[in-house]
């Protein structure tokens, strides 16, 4: 199920998405820049992982049509920057409450999608 993104400030799209191979039992922040360029924030566990070159070491090999290929349900995310993490892991905890109707996970993010490193 591809997401339908968000415009949050020229190329720089966003939605908010469910992946259970990749992230389990909860809602992320999927972005993109253009068809090459994306980032999963999980606000949860405070990790991200990106389809970017080093020395960017939260690194994947996946394409973004393979990542959209994972997602099970996506809805629009908050106009908010990145930077408020406390706001976004409150909206995704409470969304996926919601969404899901369990409380979010907090294993850790699938590592076969590639190197998780801290959000910040």
């Amino acid at each position: 199920m591809k997401p339908v993104y968000s415009s949050h400030g020229g190329r720089h799209q966003v939605a908010v998405v469910h992946c259970l191979r990749i992230i389990g039992g909860r809602l992320v922040h999927l972005s993109q820049d253009g068809p090459h360029s994306w980032v999963i924030r999980d606000f949860v566990t405070g990790k991200m992982l990106r389809n970017s070159p080093n020395p960017n070491y939260a690194t994947s090999n996946y394409t973004l049509a393979q990542i959209e290929a994972e997602v099970t349900y996506w809805e629009e995310p908050l106009f908010v920057p990145v930077s408020r993490v406390s706001e976004w892991k409150h909206h995704l905890e409470e969304r996926t409450r919601a969404v899901l109707r369990k409380p979010p996970s907090t294993e850790p993010p699938n590592p076969k999608y590639g190197n998780w490193q801290p959000l910040f």
